[in-house]
């Protein structure tokens, strides 16, 4: 007859025992009982999220990936709130709106009923404000006279930031200083308007002034949610 436990009774051999089975010792009979180990089973795979991060950016595609076990992309059926949105479940492009709440609602199909399956809500954040760079220096910096020279406008990058974004600088304020007598030009483009280029005012009087200060002001860039930002101001001095 099998037993769960496998008794076996002391005589002249030697009994190896595992450092995971369990030994007992019946004093009655003179037996010994081993137990054999126990085989611990797998659990479930865990599904693990970061409960602060559940954050869309408005104004651009953000990827989204959706699935239900047991049912492929055909029979779900998605729809959502403050937002538009393109592909399948498995790499869904979610573009949020002005609102600062997206939700996302998951049914299948059975039997070509559709089924509630879930909801997921979403944060809707802008996206950060990009870092002008004037001279290929931002914020506070001391620089060369023929690096100024030579620069050619403001421009605007993203650091750190999860997305490829590209804003474009719009309008900026140069004010030169010579002698601590500031000297304020706004650049424009070649039609008048404002622009992010250096203009030839701008570049006839750092040639011919030299001066020691440079401050980058009143940058403004839009991004690709149709926002204007007002960014940083560039601290520049200039070693000739």
């Amino acid at each position: 007859m099998m037993r769960t436990a496998l008794v076996i009774c002391f005589c002249a051999l030697t009994i190896a025992v595992k450092a995971q089975d369990t030994v007992a010792v019946d004093a009655t009979t003179d037996s010994l009982e081993v137990s054999p180990p126990t085989i611990p089973v797998q659990p479930p795979e865990p599904f693990i999220r970061a409960i602060q991060m559940n954050i869309l950016y408005r104004g651009i595609d953000n990827p989204v990936s959706i699935s239900v076990p047991g049912y492929p992309d055909s029979l779900l059926q998605i729809s959502a709130s403050n937002c538009t949105f393109s592909g399948t479940g498995k790499r869904l492009l979610v573009k949020p709106g002005r609102g600062s709440r997206t939700v996302i609602f998951v049914h299948v199909l059975q039997e070509g009923t559709p089924i509630e399956a879930g909801k997921y809500e979403f944060r809707v954040k802008p996206i950060p404000n990009p870092i002008p760079y004037f001279a290929a220096s931002c914020y506070t910096d001391t620089i060369k006279g023929f690096k100024l020279r030579a620069a050619q406008g403001v421009i605007a990058k993203m650091e750190y930031f999860e997305f490829d974004v590209k804003f474009t600088v719009t309008e900026f304020t140069m004010t030169a200083w010579v002698n601590n007598q500031p000297t304020v030009m706004r650049a424009s483009n070649t039609d008048g308007t404002r622009g992010n280029r250096v203009t030839t005012e701008m570049k006839k009087f750092i040639a011919e002034q030299k001066p020691d200060r440079i401050d980058i002001s009143e940058v403004k860039a839009i991004g690709p949610d149709g926002y204007t930002r007002n960014l940083a101001p560039i601290f520049l001095v200039v070693q000739w």
